[in-house]
Order: C-alpha cells, then structure tokens, then sequence
C-alpha cells in the first residue's frame, strides 16, 4: 500500500484484487468450519441462590437449536450428599401447559462425599417434542447446618433421542454452581438483582 500526499488529501491506493481474494479465503475458510461444527444440542443446569434448611429448585433447560426433535432425555448430576438430599424431579410450565411425557429420577448414594440421581424425560407416543426452554427443575432438601458459600452440581452421561429414536450426536450438558448464603445475605442478593434489572 503506497500513500501520496497532495496538499491536506491523502490518497491511497489499494491493490483492490489482493483484498478480494483474501476476503474469499476467510469466507471460505468460516462456511468450512461452521461445516465441520454443526450446532451442539445441549442440556443446562441453572445456577441457584439458596439458604441451609429449604427446598433448593434447580432448572433444567434444552437447547436443540430446532435440529433435531428431541423426545427423550437421560442424564447423570452429581452432588454433595453432606449438603444436599435428592427430593424429586417436577416438570416445568412452557405456557400454559407443563412439559408432556414421563418424568424419571433416581437416586443413588455414593462411595466418598458425592451421590448421584439419574434422570430419564421421555414424551409418550403421540406426544409433540419437547420443546427448548425450561423443561424442568431437581428439587433438592439443603441441609439445616450446611455451611456456607459455593457447591457445585456436575453433570455426565447425556444422552438425547430424537422422535424416530435415533441418539443425537454432538451434544453437551452443563451443571450448576448453588450458592447456600444467610437469610439476610439472600435478601440483600435479591434486593440487589432488583434494582439492577429496573
């Protein structure tokens, strides 16, 4: 690139053919990639803010980006047993409706300081996919001397089916962070979260 002074204009001359091919190698360099990564499936744990000795709901959420339909979900959390006991899965509203279909969990404790619960969401036949958003929530009994600050709930084994029962690749699940604060730092927290979103 060479620049020529005349007076206050600048000119510049550009070897317009240069730019041009170089901008149809990056173009067919990103259509190459976003070929070889297709949208990844995904199943989301949502982070909670709790305090010891309540109910803590933590929501589940399906993202398929409309590629596939899916009608079945199964995946493993794991928790901590000191902090956490397993109550139930419950299904979530989408609209006015709650999510359709079968609703499975079990739990299992663990050899150390970890327990399980595995959960299976399957619509029945004839029932519509399920739909991305929040599908879902793991409600869990925090333990009345559960110490404060962070805990985290990890997630493994993921597997989706589509309508035509077929296992859905290229997928990943994500877990969730609980925070366990005092009652007056939770009121603080949501007093905070309040004015922030007005």
């Amino acid at each position: 690139m060479a620049e020529e002074s005349q007076g206050d204009r600048i000119m510049i001359s550009r070897q317009p053919h240069f730019l041009l091919a170089q901008a149809g190698l990056l173009l067919l360099t990103s259509l190459a990639a976003q070929a070889q990564q297709p949208e990844t499936i995904s199943i989301r744990l949502s982070d909670v803010y709790t305090v010891p000795g309540t109910e803590a709901a933590i929501p589940i959420y399906l993202a398929s980006q409309g590629q596939v339909q899916v009608a079945e979900i199964g995946l493993e959390v794991s928790f901590p047993n000191d902090l956490l006991s397993f109550l139930r899965l419950e299904r979530a509203f989408q609209g006015f409706e709650k999510t359709a279909g079968k609703f499975e969990a079990e739990s299992k404790a663990g050899q150390d300081d970890r327990s399980t619960v595995r959960i299976n969401i399957s619509i029945e036949k004839g029932d519509e996919p399920l739909l991305d958003g929040l599908i879902g929530y793991l409600v869990f009994q925090v333990d009345e001397k559960a110490q404060l600050g962070e805990t985290f709930l990890e997630t493994a084994g993921l597997t989706l089916k589509s309508l035509s029962q077929e296992v859905v690749q290229n997928t990943q699940s994500r877990g969730a962070k609980m925070v366990i604060l005092s009652e007056e730092d939770l009121l603080s927290a949501i007093t905070a979260c309040f004015f922030y979103i007005h």
